[in-house]
């Protein structure tokens, strides 16, 4: 990251997940419940992504291995949707851009497919800093060892889904370690942050 884009970065205005997620909570209730009703409202997509940033967030603010605070921005931009900022009990604060994705319900869109989404993530090129996550917006089970990942430039990928118990979990990580079959899982529920690892056979594919 150079340093004007780090500058730009300080000089934003960052909230606790928890403050983000009590704002948005109310709208997305409503959303989820009765899409129909609210399909034509023109904020609709901003509430859903304000909400998918405080739950990342919160999933790393969380984590298994983290000793930092971590605040949320939601500022759309050519190059991020948010940012999240990480302030380390000693060292360098870090910021970390992130891209929101969404894979949409059948209902919303029945062809689309998580690896077109993923294909498209190799416009943003080398991307060290930058993180994606998706929204998996269906009820669907995905194979990470049939997703083809070659090609991306970005330092992290990440899948989110809940279901009706309210529980929500992320799968994902370093893209480096993806390639290598090692993901992370995390589950919230309400409180409580459940961690792990899990191996999988990547996908071998030729440049």
């Amino acid at each position: 990251m150079d340093k004007i884009q780090r500058r730009q970065l300080e000089s934003l205005r960052y909230v606790t997940p928890e403050e983000l997620g009590r704002e948005v909570a109310p709208f997305v209730e409503v959303i989820i419940r009765n899409p129909e009703a609210v399909k034509h409202f023109s904020r609709k997509k901003g509430f859903l992504e304000r909400y998918q940033a405080a739950q990342l967030a919160f999933m790393f603010k969380h984590g298994a291995t983290s000793t930092a605070d971590v605040t949320v921005c939601v500022l759309e931009k050519d190059d991020f949707d948010c940012v999240l900022k990480f302030i380390p009990e000693s060292g360098e604060v870090v910021y970390k851009p992130v891209q929101l994705k969404q894979l949409p319900s059948h209902k919303l869109n029945a062809n689309a497919d998580i690896q077109a989404e993923i294909n498209k993530l190799r416009r943003y090129g080398c991307s060290p800093d930058l993180l994606v996550a998706f929204w998996i917006n269906r009820d669907v089970k995905f194979d990470l060892s049939r997703l083809d990942l070659n090609g991306l430039g970005i330092e992290q990928l990440w899948f989110l889904g809940d279901n009706p118990s309210g529980e929500l979990t992320f799968h994902g990580g370093l893209v480096s370690d993806l390639r290598s079959g090692n993901c992370q899982v995390r589950v919230l529920r309400g409180a409580i942050t459940e961690n792990r690892r899990v191996s999988f056979i990547p996908k071998v594919t030729s440049d």
